[in-house]
């Protein structure tokens, strides 16, 4: 390089210079790129899973609060009022579940978990419920006894999925 002509030896740095400028914005274009993809599997998949696991999470304790309550009517039109709510809840759960399975197509398999879960969930809020047809304080005791020791601890197993499926999706 001593024996060049200064010309040349500005044309050759220049040359590197230019080199590793393209270089940089190769690099710099596939990390741009990258983070759009996370950026848009996060818009697209991540936030809404979550919204829909949060709102199914929402419907349970929302659901668990009117069963509480349903232990303490006395009065025909007050559980029939309750029932409803529960029954539109319950719905509200499983469009969420329904709509999360979509977005996220991966956990169809807990989501099936989450529906088996239930089942003991339903059994017990219909012994919960006949029990709070009774309209008796005896009966609303039973109730309430089924709500404490079944109800309860079967939606806490949903609860757990429903958060360890969270954690998943993040």
């Amino acid at each position: 390089m001593k024996n060049k002509k200064i010309g040349a030896k500005i044309f050759v740095s220049f040359g590197i210079v230019i080199a590793m400028s393209i270089a940089l914005g190769v690099a710099a274009l596939t990390q741009v790129s990258t983070m759009a993809s996370v950026a848009n599997n996060y818009a697209h998949i991540t936030v809404p899973a979550i919204t829909q696991l949060w709102t199914a999470r929402r419907a349970v304790r929302q659901i668990e609060e009117c069963a509480l309550e349903a232990t303490i009517v006395m009065t025909s039109a007050e559980l029939k009022a309750i029932e409803n709510e529960l029954f539109e809840i319950r719905e509200t759960f499983d469009n969420a579940l329904n709509e999360f399975e979509t977005i996220a197509p991966q956990f169809a398999d807990d989501v099936a978990e989450i529906h088996n879960l239930m089942n003991p969930v339903t059994q017990s809020r219909d012994r919960l419920l006949a029990e709070c047809a009774k309209l008796t304080e005896a009966g609303n005791k039973k109730a309430y006894e089924i709500y404490v020791n079944e109800y309860t601890p079967a939606f806490e197993k949903v609860v757990n999925k429903m958060l360890e499926m969270s954690d998943e999706v993040y």
